[in-house]
């Protein structure tokens, strides 16, 4: 499987996907849903923070597409407790 992370509103949100579906592809339906249909969402209300592929229990590798890899334990921590982490504020 593949996965993106976006960061929204203070949160960070894993989504996971097949992988004949392109990391960009991905994040243009995502920008679909969340946004309407304005395909810059990730520049303006949100970013990709992470992106790569699932393999068994642990994130890795990276996106071409996007050009951004994985956080490794990080993601992968997403991923195991249900691929939702409320960021904390800066001081």
């Amino acid at each position: 499987m593949k996965y993106i992370v976006f960061e929204d509103s203070g949160n960070e949100m894993l989504v996971a996907f097949p992988k004949c579906i392109d990391h960009n592809r991905m994040a243009e339906a995502m920008s679909a849903l969340r946004f309407g249909s304005d395909r810059e969402w990730h520049r303006r209300q949100g970013k990709i923070v992470a992106a790569g592929f699932i393999e068994g229990r642990e994130c890795v590798g990276r996106s071409e597409t996007l050009n951004i890899g994985s956080r490794k334990n990080i993601d992968t921590m997403m991923f195991l407790a249900g691929g939702f982490r409320v960021l904390t504020p800066k001081t």
